[in-house]
């Protein structure tokens, strides 16, 4: 045996450093010092181990939970025009003014009822207080990381990698985007009724025929409501499907068939509003020749730091960082076996569903399959090698460093929608002159419009023809204020 010539000693064998009574403490305390680190991650491990249930039981999860959620929690603005609207929409004396959503009106392309309604109530009483709407608005994205817990728990996979898996999902991109964006309540409510489906049909005893059916019939209520928060849930026959990896039978079979039936329906009643669109809604245009370009898009982006939006996705797709995470992704799925690497791949490109059709392309369009992603390796993760399962280190720091690069710029429009809008309320009641306003920052410009679009009132003030986002470059129109880069309006030169 060697001794270790980095220690700056001659090179001597281990015999000849007990020949030696000046080496033999050398060699003792170089001993001591290699076992001090080991004994404490030992005792570090055991001390963790022993105190682990109160960090991922339902209380510690919880508690956890809300802490890293209070960033988005804590946000004294709004992220774009549409809270504004809805804020204008809901700014009435009494309920009976609101201009609610008929329930069974199936002509408006965005037949969202529940999710409308809510929202509206929401805007009615707490619309000029940002932090508790945005606190609404978290709470609804804690109740699906609980449901999602409570059914990776159902599906058996141990409580510490449930909570740890959830925890990481409050965090990635798509995730902090849509609970970080008031207007994304139907996303939530939309994935909170199919984890109560799918936690449904886990637990249900196994019957009769007649009584599959009985018991499939809940099932069937929360995909009708499911419908009427967002149009995504028309997947939610296929999240049914999760539940025949752990039980294949007559109540699997009857949740599925009625999931179907109600879905089927929805589509015989809507399909021509979809797929046609008014004029109104061309946002929503559609072209098969998207999906391989929006399927890159949406698998690419949570790798993608320092992108705000997944529509910029489809221009970076040489970004090498981001492609050696999704390689190492793709790689750790496809190590757990070829079946399960071909759920992997079509459950997320099934939770993505039909938007994958559609020009525009929205972080929160994602929302489900982010979660499809999250559960899926928390439920194979014992099947991935050591080796991989170190390498997914890389792809979580990416999708976590991600995730708070979005809180980040999400708090800070935040600040700049508060400041704009305190200012403009007090241009505004000085006077009818028209307020042209043009973002100093060329990269606040879209920023600028998005919290200027169609807004009609603001604390009773019109704003109709009375304020623009101008650009002197894009048209002959002269600022008279510049927004700074807090959203502070500076009179224009």
């Amino acid at each position: 045996m060697k001794f270790p010539t980095w220690l700056g000693a001659p090179r001597r064998t281990l015999g000849d450093c007990y020949d030696h009574g000046q080496d033999n403490f050398l060699l003792l305390r170089l001993l001591a010092r290699l076992r001090w680190p080991m004994d404490a991650a030992r005792r570090f491990r055991a001390a963790f181990a022993a105190r682990e249930p109160k960090f991922t039981g339902a209380t510690g999860f919880l508690l956890v939970a809300c802490i890293l959620s209070l960033p988005l929690v804590w946000n004294e603005g709004y992220f774009s025009h549409d809270e504004l609207q809805w804020l204008a929409f809901a700014d009435k004396p009494t309920l009976t003014g609101l201009p609610w959503s008929a329930w069974f009106d199936f002509s408006p392309f965005q037949y969202r009822p529940l999710t409308f309604n809510l929202w509206l109530l929401l805007s009615h009483f707490f619309g000029y207080q940002p932090i508790v709407m945005h606190l609404i608005r978290v709470l609804f994205g804690l109740a699906a990381a609980w449901l999602l817990r409570a059914v990776m728990l159902q599906l058996d996979v141990a409580p510490r990698r449930a909570a740890w898996a959830c925890w990481i999902w409050l965090l990635t991109p798509y995730t902090v985007y849509t609970h970080g964006w008031v207007g994304t309540f139907g996303d939530s409510l939309c994935l909170i009724f199919m984890l109560m489906a799918l936690r449904f049909v886990l637990r249900q005893a196994t019957g009769s025929w007649r009584q599959s059916a009985l018991c499939a019939l809940p099932v069937a209520a929360l995909t009708v409501l499911a419908l009427m928060s967002k149009e995504s849930a028309v997947v939610f026959p296929a999240v049914i499907l999760i539940a025949a990896f752990r039980r294949r039978d007559k109540i699997a079979v009857a949740a599925f068939a009625l999931a179907s039936l109600v879905v089927a329906t929805y589509l015989a009643l809507r399909l021509p509003t979809i797929l046609f669109p008014a004029h109104s809604a061309q946002g929503y245009a559609w072209h098969l020749a998207n999906i391989p370009a929006n399927v890159a898009g949406y698998t690419l982006f949570p790798f993608l730091v320092g992108h705000f939006e997944v529509i910029a996705a489809r221009t970076h797709l040489t970004n090498w960082p981001a492609l050696l995470s999704l390689a190492i992704v793709a790689t750790a799925s496809a190590s757990t076996g070829r079946r399960r690497f071909a759920l992997f791949c079509s459950g997320w490109i099934l939770a993505l569903g039909p938007v994958l059709i559609l020009d525009g392309v929205y972080n929160q369009y994602a929302y489900l399959a982010g979660t499809w992603a999250c559960a899926f390796f928390a439920c194979s993760w014992g099947k991935i090698p050591t080796p991989l399962r170190v390498l997914m280190i890389i792809p979580i720091a990416m999708a976590l460093a991600h995730g708070a690069q979005q809180v980040r710029e999400i708090r800070h429009i935040g600040t700049m929608q508060r400041n704009l809008y305190a200012d403009l309320t007090t241009q505004i009641a000085q006077g009818d002159t028209p307020i042209l306003i043009e973002a100093k920052r060329n990269q606040d410009g879209f920023i600028l419009r998005r919290l200027l679009t169609d807004i009609p009132t603001y604390r009773h003030l019109s704003l109709n023809g009375r304020v623009k986002a101008v650009s002197v470059t894009a048209t002959d129109e002269r600022p008279n204020f510049l927004m700074a880069a807090d959203g502070r309006l500076v009179p224009a030169d």
